[in-house]
């Protein structure tokens, strides 16, 4: 915070950015899924109960992974400016290597900016992303002000049982694998292997945890948020990330860092 010339208090340059509504990076109106009335009650209610239970107090019908949960609308309106940076990053992970991408899985879409992203690099591509039908109409407005008209196509449901089609050269799947058990997220990376075409890849951007389970400190703090959110999910470590990557076919696998960020992709090629 800054005192201007008028002696009135205003933002510094690097909190502008983020906290000004007028700054495309504005993460302001994030706080409307973040502090949604059922997160405070999933995390806040009874932090101990969580704790004691190993995962969430709340009935199936509330927990982030049911089905078309009510919050992930509010998600996908709340979060664009903030996925901005990774979505442009990743459409770089994805472009750098010069493998010829025509069609594009945008697993878990939300807001649609990662297919969007990299869709617009690529003239030729098309773009399938996957989500609950009231996330996609918001991702469909998403990729019609991007200009991808019929590139873009919405297909509605659980990542976990929607048939995918395909064959896709990528698959992304950003921020949405920590939601998932093992048992599930393995099962995803299978259904994901096979709707991959030979040599294609799958993308997956996570925050991660160090072995240790309780550092860095802002990936801890996400795990107990993953844990009183959803029905089994986890923030995973390396070792419990690469292990069903490579159960599910992706023997070879690479890294990349979000710079400034606990975050991290993983690149496996079928």
């Amino acid at each position: 915070m800054v005192i201007g010339s008028c002696g009135r208090y205003a933002a510094a340059p690097d909190a502008a950015t983020f906290l000004d509504r007028r700054s495309p990076a504005f993460i302001g109106s994030a706080l409307a899924f973040a502090a949604s009335d059922s997160m405070l009650k999933a995390v806040l209610s009874n932090p101990a109960a969580v704790v004691r239970n190993g995962g969430t107090i709340v009935g199936d019908a509330s927990h982030l992974t049911a089905p078309d949960h009510v919050d992930w609308t509010t998600y996908a309106r709340s979060v664009e400016p903030m996925m901005a940076r990774s979505a442009e990053f990743l459409a770089d992970v994805v472009t750098h290597s010069r493998e010829t991408v025509t069609r594009i899985m945008d697993i878990a879409a939300g807001p649609g900016q990662n297919g969007i992203a990299l869709a617009r690099r690529l003239p030729d591509a098309k773009v399938t992303a996957i989500d609950w039908a009231s996330v996609l109409e918001i991702a469909r407005e998403n990729a019609d002000a991007a200009g991808l008209g019929e590139r873009w196509n919405g297909l509605p449901g659980s990542a976990l049982e929607t048939a995918f089609g395909g064959p896709y050269d990528v698959a992304l799947i950003v921020r949405f694998l920590h939601l998932l058990g093992p048992d599930d997220r393995e099962a995803l990376l299978c259904r994901v292997h096979a709707a991959l075409s030979p040599g294609g890849r799958v993308v997956a951007l996570q925050i991660m945890l160090n072995d240790d389970h309780i550092s860095p400190p802002f990936a801890a703090m996400m795990n107990f948020n993953v844990l009183a959110t959803t029905a089994s999910g986890q923030i995973p470590t390396v070792g419990e990330l690469e292990t069903p990557l490579r159960r599910s076919g992706f023997q070879r696998l690479e890294w990349r860092s979000l710079p400034d960020s606990d975050e991290r992709a993983i690149i496996g090629w079928k």
